[in-house]
């Protein structure tokens, strides 16, 4: 007997969770309330007449025999609240968070108002105060540089005379300075400037050996030429020169970029004709003597 009575005490129980899973879904419940408010009439005809009930339900179906409708209508409402809920929901939050939003501007847009208002009382009693300190500290200034000025004055008035005997002894340097410099420029100048000249010249003949270090044999043999010609001439000479008293006219081009890269040639281009002409420059001569003399050249 008490196995029996476990058994339909689960079995109750299971229906129990069974339907309240199956209130839980919406549809259901809706369907249901939809469902008792849809048939008022009928509940409380049942509930409060007082006839027997065979007679209550024969009354129930000859005056309410509209079966589909007392049942189709509530669910298809049931329906249509399910599937329009979320969507009537969404609109009801947007209308709320609006008004949300809205209310938190202006208690915001208060609240910085009130902010900046403190804070200009605030501003005001620090800046009167501010400037309270900072006559103080102007006076305070002005006394002590009138102390100042005054100690100034009678500093310039007691050191005049001697800033007259600086100035007359300052007078007196420069003049001396003036009178040493100017008798010994002369010479200086006449044991400086050659030698400044002459490292210049030694520099420049040996960045063009360098130049010329560098190129080929055949090259080499036009460079030649074009030193010997520019060294024993200060007028102008055509390409066309260098071209008949060379072999590879040909390397012409290439033996004169390392001239006109050092500048130690000036050229001219005459359009008529359409020839280049050279003349050697006062520091090309120079340098073109000093490697003549100095270098070995075949």
């Amino acid at each position: 007997m008490k196995d029996i009575s476990d058994e339909i005490k689960n079995s109750l129980d299971n229906h129990k969770i069974n339907l309240s899973n199956r209130l839980k879904i919406p549809v259901i419940t809706t369907y249901c309330c939809v469902l008792t408010l849809f048939n008022w009439d009928i509940i409380l005809y049942l509930i409060y007449n007082k006839a027997e009930i065979l007679q209550r339900i024969i009354f129930v179906k000859e005056k309410f025999n509209n079966i589909y409708i007392r049942v189709g209508v509530p669910l298809l409402l049931a329906i249509l609240y399910t599937a329009l809920f979320p969507i009537i929901q969404i609109g009801i939050n947007y209308c709320l968070s609006y008004f949300k939003n809205h209310n938190t501007n202006l208690i915001r847009k208060e609240e910085l108002e009130n902010a900046k208002h403190q804070f200009q009382i605030q501003q005001t009693i620090t800046g009167t105060q501010t400037l309270q300190q900072l006559s103080n500290q102007i006076d305070s200034l002005a006394i002590n540089n009138q102390k100042l000025l005054d100690e100034n004055k009678e500093i310039i008035n007691n050191n005049k005379e001697l800033l007259e005997q600086v100035k007359n002894l300052k007078n007196n340097l420069s003049q001396m300075e003036i009178n040493y410099i100017d008798a010994s420029s002369t010479k200086e100048n006449s044991i400086i400037i050659p030698n400044i000249i002459q490292k210049e010249i030694e520099n420049t003949a040996n960045k063009l050996w360098e130049n010329y270090e560098e190129l080929d044999d055949k090259t080499k043999s036009v460079f030649i030429e074009i030193l010997k010609i520019a060294q024993m001439t200060n007028e102008w000479f055509s390409d066309s020169t260098i071209e008949t008293k060379t072999i590879f006219p040909e390397n012409t081009g290439l033996a004169l970029t390392p001239f006109e890269n050092l500048k130690l040639l000036e050229s001219s281009y005459d359009p008529d004709i359409k020839v280049e002409y050279y003349k050697p420059t006062k520091l090309g001569k120079e340098t073109f003597n000093y490697i003549i003399n100095n270098y070995n050249i075949n």
